[in-house]
């Protein structure tokens, strides 16, 4: 399958679940995984500081989609015009 419609239509690419990570990024994420686990561990005893932190962490999950969507939205746009400028 070539082009680029038919794999964004049938899944293949173009999709959040397509993208494939790098090793950085795993690396990365294990340790941030390791700090939140700690960090929950020592504020377990605290109802209104965990709160607070799952709050926290929200918010940045939310920050962080928001961000992926509005680069993935410019990345598309751009790439449209690039499009258009190689086949005048």
């Amino acid at each position: 399958m070539k082009s680029a419609i038919e794999q964004m239509c049938f899944g293949l690419r173009g999709t959040y679940e397509s993208v494939k990570t790098s090793e950085k990024y795993s690396q990365l994420m294990d340790k941030v995984c390791q700090i939140d686990n700690k960090l929950t561990e020592k504020l377990k005893d605290d109802k209104e500081m965990t709160e607070l932190y799952r709050q926290f962490k929200d918010a940045m999950d939310e920050t962080a989609c928001e961000e992926c969507e509005t680069f993935y939205k410019e990345g598309f746009r751009f790439g449209v015009l690039l499009g258009i400028d190689v086949s005048d």
